[in-house]
């Protein structure tokens, strides 16, 4: 369920008293608040913005930052996205992280699949499952 303006304004209330220099005249909160309800789609994303905000960003840095910072973990709600400059978040870096991911996950069904091996000394042992090929006619 999308959140109410209300709630979005709540947490950019929140913003602005934790977060040095975060702009707090009427018109910027109201400006902010509508980018925010611009690409928050549901009120868990709206949760995890405002908390992944004020551990990401000891000060205010401008506009663009709220919404790089919420693509890095979804896709906005209008459909825009930004080029991501948020350390530890820019596309280079989350694009490392996958590949860290996924070869650690290899590595690990590699051993399993070793260790499988070895206990099964002497018998029969299938050799790791591949997925079945699809022909095209």
């Amino acid at each position: 369920m999308r959140p109410t303006y209300e709630e979005v304004m709540n947490v950019v209330d929140l913003l602005i008293e934790m977060v040095p220099f975060f702009p707090n005249s009427v018109a910027a909160r109201c400006t902010i608040c509508e980018e925010v309800m611009s690409f928050v789609a549901t009120k868990e994303q709206l949760e995890w913005f405002s908390a992944a905000y004020l551990r990401h960003y000891p000060k205010w840095e401008g506009l663009p930052t709220l919404r790089a910072l919420f693509n890095t973990r979804y896709a906005p709600a209008d459909g825009v996205m930004p080029s991501v400059n948020v350390p530890g978040y820019a596309t280079a870096e989350l694009e490392a992280k996958y590949q860290a991911a996924v070869l650690e996950e290899n590595t690990r069904r590699q051993e399993d699949f070793e260790k499988r091996k070895a206990l099964a000394a002497g018998e029969e042992f299938k050799a790791f499952p591949l997925p079945e090929v699809k022909r095209l006619n």
